[in-house]
Parts: C-alpha cells; structure tokens; sequence
C-alpha cells in the first residue's frame, strides 16, 4: 500500500465518512413484558414495602390499563407499569383502575446483562409519565411516580430530572461503552411521590415503561495505515483496483494510496461488505463472484494476509446486506434471489451454519438494500426499496417470519424518488440510530436523517465517480 495517488478518489470522500466506526451489532436483550414467565425467571423485583407481610410490587399489566393512554409503545399487550401488585389485582389501596400507594414506596426490577463480549453497547428504553391534579391553585398539576435507571447503581438517568411531565412514549438511548466488556446489573426504580395527601397516600400511577433493548457491538475500526483513525476503502469496477483514503479526520483527507500497489483484483469479484470475520479488530473484506464464489480477505489494517473460500451460492443468487439475525455474534448473510425469494445463511464467523427462507416473497421491482432495526424492537429488520418510485419500506420480521411492511415517511418538502438509491445505513448524526446513505444515479451523495422510519432531513455530500463503489453499495 505505497503508491500515492493524490486527488485520484477526492470526489469520493464522502462515500464512507458517514461510517466512522463499523460495528457487528448483537442485542443482548429486549424485553417487551409479553412473556410473563420469561420476565419472571430473568428479572428480579423487590419493594420496600410491604402489607399484611405480603411485597407489594408494581408490575407487569394489560394493554388499555387504565385507559386508552396506556396502550404499550408497540400496540402490543403488555407494559410495566408502577401501578398493580405482581399479583396484577390493585395497588396498595384503591381499585384495579385507580390504585393509591404509601408515599414513597418504591420497587426496583433489576437483572444482569453480559456485555462481555462487546466493545461498546447502548441501553434504549421508551417510558411516558402521567399527569394528576394536585390539590392547591399552586400546585395544580404533579405526576405521582418517578423512575430512575442505575447501572451497577450508577444513576444514569432519572424523570425526578425533567422540567415536565412526559405524556407521549419517549425514547431514551443511553451509552453503556463504560460497562462493556463486564457482567453489568441494569436496574429501574420506581418510587412514589407523596403530596399533599393527609392520609399519607399518593393516588394513580404514573410511569409507564416498554421495549427494553441493550444492543453489543463488536465493534472494529476500518484503520488501514494504524494511526487510530478510520479510513476510507473503495474498489473500481471498471479495472479491479482498490484505493484506501488516509484519514486525519472525518472530513479531511492525509493521502490517498492504492491498496497492494495497485495490484488489481480480478475482474468478476465484487466487494460486498467489511466485517471483522477472526476477531481481531481488523476489517476484513468479503468478495462474491459472479459465478456465486464467497472468499474472505483476512486483513491486518491494510495489510492482506491471507484469503479464505466460504462456499458457492446457487445461480440468481445476490449478496445483499450482512446481520446479526440470531444474536450469536456474528454476521449473518441476507440473500436475494432473481425470482423475489429472501434467504438468511446463519453463519459462525466464516462457517456457513444453516439457511432459512423469509416467508415472504418481495413484491415485484422491489429489492433488499440493507438491514437495520427501524422500530427498536431488538430485532433485525430488512430494508425494502422500490426502483421505480424510490419508496422505501422496513419489511419487519420475527426471526424468518413476516410479520409486516411499514413505509417509510418523509416530512414536509422532502419526497422520494426513483433516482436515489439506498446505498448503506450508517449513524449520520450521533444519535445512535440508523440514518441512509443515498445515492443519485448521476452519482450524488445524500445523507438521510431518520427518526424511526420518517426522514426527517435530506443533507446532500457531494458527487462521487461511478466506477469506485464503497463495500455493501448495491
């Protein structure tokens, strides 16, 4: 990796600045309350209080508990509410709908979460507080619970923080990079706030909690000269090279250098994707022939050190994105066939384990152009686009089973269109979540910022060369 080519990439800087840090992302939990006795085995609750020598808890409850408002995040069943006893008949006092609780009772759930397999993870919660009339002109509103969330009773975030009341679900997304690598205890609290009650109760409940996902990544940095910073790899259709960008930063560029002198590599093969396939914490590179060939270069920063066959895939056969579909660990691939079929080989590093079919085939024109969890669920989701509208759809499954298509939106004075193509999704703007890559088929780049599945604004880059195309570009 010597020879310098100044300026030979610089239209095709931004192709992969929006990728800083690639990261094989695993989730280590989700818990959505639907399955009782799985919350029950894996959680543990206590309470400071206790009535007639029986805890009263706060606990799992139904959908509509209460009211329309309590519906779960997801329109699910379930939710955690600090509203009824673990026994889910009432509160301390009151009735089913309206329990009253001793000032400042206060329940914890709490579990251990190993992380020590990652090197960085996130903790995202959804969480809405209820508003309740106080009894004075100068208090005339107060919502009567608290929530706050320890890790290894580190208080990381806590409602008693907030100016207001929170009366829609609300994400949170919490860094956990300081506990990766250990066996961490990831614990909510709940606690009542007792006001101006002269019995000594506080009435209603008054937060409400869903969806809770802690995400691993085993993360890997695309650093090929080792100076700590993340560099650009790009491969040239036309002719076979590789060029790599020196970073010495996000946005500027030290040199540009072709990758094994310019040896080219032979026509036919294809980058598909960057992953760390051995554990090293070097990206590693994979390749698909057109005659359906798989091989791996092992890498060592921008140093080739060997190669390795996977296996061959049948004809009509195409590489479509890479996830982790089974929480394993590894990379799983997502195939997509001529004939509108979806596949998942389920992999272990480089050994092929088993394949699955989605249950669904893709409607026609339409096409796999990555992956991602779009409605934090914990789960993977297939990114669907069509080419002749440009809409873009997350196909939303449970493990190989459909379960629904969720168009995308845009906000106002945005649109799609059939000249912007998906090419990747990378965190663009540091919120953890993922945002689009977009490219024109005149060869402009675009970042689109999501909220879920709404984009919400349109950046555009800069043009990039046809002939050069980043790793997973479709």
């Amino acid at each position: 990796m010597k020879k310098v080519i100044p300026n030979l990439l610089f239209c095709l800087a931004a192709l992969l600045l929006l990728a800083p840090q690639a990261k094989a992302q695993t989730t280590v939990l989700f818990e959505s309350f639907e399955n009782l006795d799985s919350f029950a085995t894996n959680w543990v609750a206590e309470s400071n209080y206790s009535d007639e020598d029986e805890e009263v808890l706060w606990g799992v409850v139904d959908r509509l508990f209460g009211g329309t408002l309590d519906v779960p995040r997801t329109g699910t069943n379930k939710l955690y509410c600090a509203a009824v006893r673990v026994d889910g008949a009432r509160g301390w006092l009151g009735t089913y709908t309206n329990p009253r609780y001793q000032d400042n009772m206060s329940t914890v759930v709490h579990r251990d979460i190993d992380l020590q397999k990652y090197k960085s993870a996130t903790l995202t919660f959804w969480y809405k507080a209820r508003i309740f009339p106080g009894n004075d002109e100068e208090f005339d509103e107060f919502f009567s619970d608290y929530l706050t969330v320890y890790v290894d009773d580190d208080p990381l975030f806590s409602t008693d923080d907030l100016s207001e009341p929170v009366t829609k679900w609300t994400k949170v997304t919490i860094n956990l990079d300081q506990y990766a690598g250990t066996i961490c205890n990831l614990k909510f609290e709940f606690e009542s706030d007792f006001y101006g009650q002269e019995d000594g109760e506080a009435a209603g409940e008054g937060v409400y909690l869903d969806d809770i996902l802690v995400t691993g990544y085993s993360a890997y940095r695309a650093d090929y000269n080792k100076d700590g910073r993340t560099d650009l790899l790009f491969h040239n259709l036309w002719d076979g090279r590789m060029a790599v960008w020196y970073m010495t930063n996000y946005t500027q560029m030290a040199e540009s250098v072709l990758v094994r002198d310019g040896l080219p590599v032979p026509l036919g093969w294809r980058l598909s994707s960057q992953a760390d396939f051995d554990g090293d914490g070097n990206a590693d590179l994979l390749w698909h022939h057109v005659d359906g060939r798989l091989s791996v270069w092992f890498m060592d920063g921008g140093d080739f050190i060997k190669n390795t066959l996977i296996r061959r895939v049948g004809d009509g056969w195409r590489l479509m994105s890479m996830a982790d579909f089974n929480h394993d660990g590894s990379q799983d691939f997502v195939w997509q066939h001529t004939d509108r079929r979806v596949a998942v080989w389920y992999m272990d590093g480089t050994n092929f384990l088993s394949s699955a079919l989605i249950d669904k085939l893709l409607p026609t024109g339409v096409n796999v152009v990555a992956s991602g969890d779009f409605n934090y669920d914990g789960r993977r989701d297939l990114l669907i686009q069509k080419k002749s509208t440009g809409k873009i759809w997350s196909r939303q499954l449970l493990g190989t089973k459909f379960v629904k298509d969720v168009a995308f939106t845009y906000a106002p004075g945005l649109s799609f269109a059939a000249e912007w193509r998906v090419a990747g999704t990378h965190d663009m703007n540091g919120d953890g979540d993922p945002d689009l890559l977009m490219r024109h088929v005149d060869g402009n780049l675009a970042a689109w910022i999501l909220d879920g599945s709404r984009v919400v604004q349109q950046i555009p880059i800069r043009k990039a060369g046809t002939q050069w195309i980043n790793a997973g570009h479709r």
